[in-house]
């Protein structure tokens, strides 16, 4: 908890335009898929929550790692998904405070 409230801390300090969260990771991984956001992260993901998404994402072109840039394990994870302009700026923030 307190290492996605420092992510998201430096985001405001970046001047990001707006946090959002529709309370499920699948529905936040269609929204980036969509181009409605540019990035998503959650530090803490079961395969379940996460598999279909990143399908979403993928195939409309985005990039989906864990929060390290590392390929996504089966097994629960930290999860990054964005779109190609913006992956690696917010990779480098998601692992700053990455808590592992």
């Amino acid at each position: 908890m307190q290492s996605t409230l420092a992510a998201v801390q430096e985001c405001f300090e970046l001047q990001i335009r707006g946090i959002r969260r529709m309370g499920t990771a699948s529905l936040d991984l269609a929204q980036v898929a969509a181009g409605h956001f540019a990035a998503y992260f959650e530090y803490q993901l079961s395969p379940w929550d996460f598999a279909a998404g990143r399908l979403l994402v993928e195939e409309a072109g985005g990039r989906v790692t864990n929060c390290l840039g590392q390929p996504l394990p089966l097994t629960q994870t930290s999860v990054l998904a964005g779109n190609a302009a913006l992956f690696d700026q917010v990779c480098e923030l998601t692992t700053r405070h990455h808590p592992e």
